[in-house]
Order: C-alpha cells, then sequence, then structure tokens
C-alpha cells in the first residue's frame, strides 16, 4: 500500500488528534488558577505530534506485511483462485482474510460443478452424435441401393440433404471437442495436396450441381498438422466457397510457400464478403449479410471453429474478400522455429532426393 493511500484512510484519525489537541491546549490555558504558557503548551503538543507520527509510521511497517499478501495475491491473478491467503495479523484482517477464501472455497465448488456438467454434456453430445451415425449410414445406403428406382433429380436432393444433416452433426461433434482439443489430436507429415482433394472429392456432388470449375496447383508441400482436424477445417472452408459462388463459378486452390511458411489458398469468385463483416465473420455466431440471405441457412459456427482448429494446431486462418469480385481464404502454416532461428534465407533443399525417400521393400 502506497504512504499516500496510507495517510488518506488516516485522514479521519489524523483530523481527530488535531481537534482533541486544540480541545486540550484552549482547556489548559483557559485555567482560571494555573494558566500554562503557551510555549509550554507548543513544546507539549510537538511531543504528542512526534508520538503520533511514530505510532502512524509503526503501524504502517506493521501492516506492510498485510499489504504485501494482498498486492502479491492480487499479482497472481487467475492463478490467485487456487492460493489461499494466510498473511493475516490482526482480528480485522482475519476476518477478511477469512472471508476472501471462503470465496475462494465456493468458486472452486462452483467451477467443479460446472466442469462436470460439461462433462457430462459432452459425453452426451459425443454419445448422440455416434449413435445418430448409424442411421445416417444407413440412410445412405438406402439411398445408393434404390438409385436405379428414384429419379435422379430426386436422389440428387436426398443426397444433398443427407450430406447437410451429417455435416451438421459434424459440428455438433467438433464443436464440443473444441476445449478438449489437447486430448484428441496427433501431429504428423502430411502432404498438403493430398489431403486438399480428399476433401474436394467428399464435396465433388456439390461442384457437378452447380457446374462450378475447380482447380489445384500441382505444388507437392508437407506440413506438420493433425489430418482430422485439418481437414474438417478445410472442408468448411470449401463449402462456404461453394455455398456462395453461383453455377458455372470456379473454385481455385493454390498451395504456396515463402520465407515465412507455406500456404493454402482457397479462391473463389463468388458473392465476396462486405467489408464491414470481414473483421467478424471468424465471431461466434456471427452470420453476416451473406448468411441471413433468404435461401442460406448459416449457424455462425463454420468459420469460428475453422479459425479455432487452425490457431490450436499452430496455423493462421485469414481472408480477403471483395464484393462482386470473390473471396480468398488462406491457412498459413508457419515454419517452426527453434531457438529464435532467423527464416529470412530460403528454406534448405535436399541436394539427394534418395536420401528423404522411404526404403523400398
Amino acid at each position: 500500500m502506497k504512504i499516500k493511500a496510507y495517510l488518506l484512510d488516516h485522514l479521519p484519525h489524523t483530523i481527530f488528534w488535531i481537534l482533541g489537541l486544540l480541545l486540550l491546549d484552549v482547556g489548559l490555558w483557559l485555567l482560571p488558577d494555573y494558566p500554562v504558557p503557551l510555549a509550554y503548551l507548543f513544546y507539549l503538543d510537538s511531543i504528542l505530534t512526534v508520538l503520533y507520527i511514530i505510532f502512524l509510521i509503526v503501524v504502517y511497517f506493521y501492516r506492510s506485511r498485510w499489504y504485501q499478501g494482498l498486492t502479491m495475491h492480487h499479482e497472481l491473478k487467475a492463478e490467485a483462485l487456487d492460493v489461499p491467503m494466510d498473511c493475516a495479523q490482526n482480528h480485522t484482517q482475519a476476518f477478511i482474510q477469512t472471508h476472501i477464501n471462503e470465496l475462494l472455497d465456493y468458486h472452486h465448488d462452483q467451477v467443479n460443478t460446472l466442469v462436470q456438467h460439461q462433462q457430462d454434456q459432452q459425453a452426451f453430445i459425443e454419445s448422440w452424435v455416434h449413435d445418430i451415425k448409424v442411421p445416417l449410414a444407413a440412410t445412405k445406403l438406402l439411398l445408393e441401393t434404390t438409385a436405379t428406382t428414384l429419379e435422379k433429380p430426386t436422389q440428387q436432393q436426398l443426397l444433398e440433404e443427407w450430406a447437410k444433416i451429417n455435416h451438421y452433426v459434424d459440428q455438433i461433434l467438433y464443436f464440443s471437442r473444441l476445449e478438449n482439443f489437447s486430448n484428441d489430436y496427433l501431429l504428423r507429415e502430411y502432404q498438403l495436396r493430398k489431403l486438399t482433394v480428399q476433401v474436394v472429392q467428399e464435396n465433388m456432388t456439390y461442384f457437378f450441381q452447380k457446374h462450378i470449375h475447380f482447380n489445384i496447383s500441382d505444388t507437392e508441400l508437407t506440413v506438420l498438422t493433425d489430418e482430422k482436424w485439418l481437414q474438417y477445417s478445410i472442408n468448411q472452408l470449401i463449402s462456404n466457397a461453394l455455398k456462395y459462388t453461383p453455377e458455372n463459378g470456379e473454385i481455385s486452390i493454390i498451395l504456396r510457400q515463402d520465407n515465412s511458411g507455406r500456404y493454402l489458398d482457397i479462391q473463389d469468385n463468388g458473392v465476396g464478403i462486405p467489408a464491414a463483416d470481414l473483421p467478424r465473420i471468424f465471431d461466434k455466431g456471427f452470420t453476416g449479410t451473406n448468411g441471413r440471405l433468404a435461401n442460406q441457412h448459416a449457424t455462425g459456427l463454420g468459420l469460428y471453429l475453422a479459425k479455432q482448429l487452425c490457431e490450436k494446431l499452430g496455423h493462421h486462418l485469414s481472408v480477403q474478400s471483395e464484393v462482386g469480385v470473390g473471396t480468398t481464404m488462406t491457412i498459413q502454416f508457419p515454419y517452426l522455429n527453434y531457438y529464435n532461428e532467423d527464416y529470412s534465407h530460403e528454406p534448405l533443399k535436399p541436394t539427394s532426393q534418395a536420401r528423404f525417400e522411404a526404403p523400398k521393400s
């Protein structure tokens, strides 16, 4: 506690002390039989004032341990919720300390209850998703086996609706696992083009339906990532591109690299995103102008999940867009930087490709 704040807290005591001295001086000076000289009163006031100042100093240093304990507890910030206080020196401080520690215990109880509820909810969601996947798989099998009896437009529409349901079910599952991401990922090196092509093949029906032209660069890049989580993010970006690109449009996927990392660009020539919406498109629940169109049913979770998953994997998701021109979603895979190494130079290339090939059986 600062000295200025300490003195301000004791200002009422100081005023009371001064008034008491004045009252004592007037009483002694007005004695009828034995009037006290003014010099003696001044001498007495000086001694009493020095004693009062010494008292304030002693009390300040006596309470400094308490103030330091409060300051250290405050500096712990979030970690202070797990550290009880134990620096009380008198009954007043002990009362405050007991109250703070009781609040910490109450907070722990509430957090534990909340965590338990979240775990129960997550377990229920995951169980529900796995259970619903069985009838979904059976439904798709029935659609495929009855392909000859259904008209092609009808079958196409049913498959499209099935894919939407499956996508929303996956969205629920990934959203529920977002907080426990560290328990469900495995980092390995993958061929980025191969992962992307697999996602495109899953959405090929929509490409054919809307006559969307598709291009992908032949560049082969290896990235360190988790296959499942990255493919979900890419799938969300491609789904958005398909959703907001008109018929006979074009979607291009470009793989590139520079001195700072490797990149996956997903470009479309769709409606584009208004400039006012760009800062918020990765916010949870934000659907934007395009998402509120009559023929769209955006949830505001897709891009939020893609952004969160990329960040948790150490990737960076960004966007560039212009209304009426199109949108480019970019996932950056930064180079790993050990011990503050400088990667301003070109990445090293192997002098012999055979050294990096798997041995032939």
